[in-house]
């Protein structure tokens, strides 16, 4: 199985409504999607958002971030947060809070971002722990 982990900063409170309105279509999206084996959000200080998702097959999770509405959301990560980073690998099971952070930096990709913090100008990740997880329902 494959396990995606994000990690996004919004950058103001501004965007946040938002941004979890369409999180919220997002996650209606996974549970609709056969593929989907599981997922949480996790909410970390400073407006710090972690997704982890767990999918059958790379086609599969390729197949949602490209529909709808994923694919919008993904387009408004520009303008809306000022860190974002990516991570796919095989995993058997959704990882705990603490394990995200560490799993993350194992296979890196940045976003590019229309007002990045120096973090993510220097592709560095802080090792901050989400503080409170919201399993996909």
């Amino acid at each position: 199985m494959i396990l995606s982990i994000t990690r996004l900063r919004v950058r103001s409170w501004w965007y946040l409504p938002s941004f979890l309105l369409i999180s919220r279509a997002c996650v209606k999206q996974a549970l609709g999607d056969p593929s989907f084996r599981g997922g949480s959000t996790f909410v970390g200080p400073g407006l710090i958002y972690w997704t982890a998702t767990l999918w059958t097959d790379v086609p599969s999770m390729k197949a949602y971030v490209l529909g709808e509405p994923h694919r919008t959301a993904t387009k408004r990560l520009a303008r809306w947060c000022s860190e974002a980073a990516i991570t796919n690998l095989e995993a058997m099971a959704l990882p705990a809070p603490a394990e995200l952070p560490g799993l993350l930096a194992a296979r890196l990709k940045f976003y590019t971002l229309h007002h990045p913090t120096e973090m993510q100008r220097a592709k560095r990740v802080p090792q901050d722990v989400p503080r409170r997880e919201y399993p996909f329902r």
